[in-house]
């Protein structure tokens, strides 16, 4: 009885090691196609209206970003980019009151 126990047991150890390889395998590969380079223009170099087409990419960049760190708990509390030309972009007003209005209305138990 004891023996066919300690058997299931190393057979199901053994199912369960061969599942993590495959997983951690499956995880190296999801890396290695991610290019991470910003193959444009920088912010400065560019004109008002792709500023902004750029600027509410990486807004949408990091709204992902918050609703993953929001998955683990997580809360960020500001967002500021800084340009190469020296100036501080960050979300605009309109969208700092969008969230101000949702932080109230969940307070409220409103959605």
């Amino acid at each position: 009885m004891a023996s066919e126990a300690l058997g299931e047991a190393n057979a199901k150890i053994d199912s369960l090691v061969t599942e993590n390889r495959k997983l951690h395998h499956y995880i190296e590969k999801l890396g290695q196609g991610i290019d991470f380079e910003n193959n444009g223009k920088i912010i400065a170099q560019v004109g008002e209206r792709q500023q902004r087409r750029k600027l509410k990419e990486r807004r949408t960049n990091v709204q992902r970003a918050l609703w993953f760190a929001k998955t683990f708990g997580l809360a960020l509390n500001s967002v500021s980019f800084s340009g190469q030309d020296g100036f501080n972009h960050t979300p605009s007003e309109r969208m700092k009151k969008k969230n101000l209005l949702k932080i109230c209305q969940k307070r409220r138990g409103i959605n």
